[in-house]
């Protein structure tokens, strides 16, 4: 039987990934790049990554929002 061979993706070492703060946004936008929406926080414009399923979808509407911490990088995820 063969070795299977791993992905360029399964090679890199994956960083840890921190959930520090779940919070409520509305959704003000649908951004140029359907995997992402615009939501506004305490008057900040913030891009918050979303599933392709939800396109479209969210605009106008409360969303609840992660905040996930990668290394110095902090981005904003949905949470269905």
């Amino acid at each position: 039987m063969r070795k299977r061979r791993k992905s360029p993706f399964e090679s890199k070492q994956a960083q840890p990934e921190e959930v520090s703060d779940v919070m409520t946004l509305r959704c003000i936008k649908q951004a140029p790049n359907p995997r992402w929406v615009v939501c506004d926080m305490d008057g900040q414009q913030v891009k918050v990554a979303i599933s392709p399923r939800y396109t479209n979808k969210l605009v106008g509407k409360p969303i609840k929002v992660a905040t996930v911490s990668r290394g110095l990088i902090e981005e904003y995820e949905h949470l269905p």
